[in-house]
């Protein structure tokens, strides 16, 4: 039997854990000033050490990004990349980065799928991604804003095998770094909602 000290505890504990809320590595302290409101998304650029591991980068990563920076008030635009290294792209200077995409963006959003593995073990499975993302103010070259996040999901039992585990950790991770970008305010100013 609980006792009442060890509910509070518990309680407390339940209660501060939930109100913990995630904060990127970097976003500028005048982000708001910058005034981004549209937003040229790159295409995905895999920079995986070992591809084995096939994903759809469009609709499993690109696309739900575009609905959830949308989400938090932007216009996405889209932009495209011939024949350029993803590793090129990785190891940009923030000033070459922002002169990539759409020249009628604000600012210009490069994300880097760094590592994905799904592995298989009796009675289980576990998805891992990692992804990292800039996003650079097109006028001056700046990083606004910048992420990398490692997601893991996975499930064990008899069923295990029909639980689709990768969908559940893209859509986990393209939630978590857009979670990170401050939301676009009508008014020019962007908060860390």
């Amino acid at each position: 039997m609980m006792t009442r000290s060890r509910f509070r505890m518990f309680l407390a504990a339940v209660v501060f854990c939930g109100c913990a809320t995630y904060k990127p590595l970097y976003v500028a302290d005048d982000y708001a000033a910058a005034g981004v409101r549209t937003i040229a998304l790159l295409p995905i650029q895999d920079v995986r050490a070992d591809p084995t591991t096939k994903l759809d980068l469009e609709s499993g990563l690109r696309r739900p990004l575009i609905k959830k920076l949308e989400r938090r008030g932007y216009e996405v635009v889209g932009s495209t990349l011939a024949n350029v290294d993803p590793f090129a792209v990785q190891q940009m200077s923030a000033t070459r980065l922002a002169g990539l995409g759409n020249p009628g963006a604000d600012a210009t959003m490069a994300v880097f799928l760094e590592d994905a593995s799904h592995r298989y073990f009796v009675m289980g499975n576990h998805f891992k991604i990692e992804l990292s993302a800039r996003l650079v103010d097109r006028a001056s070259g700046r990083v606004l804003w910048h992420d990398k996040i490692v997601h893991s999901s996975g499930h064990g039992g008899l069923i295990s095998g029909l639980v689709p585990v990768k969908a559940g950790g893209l859509s986990s991770a393209t939630s978590t770094i857009c979670g990170g970008i401050p939301k676009f305010k009508p008014n020019s100013r962007a908060s860390d909602e």
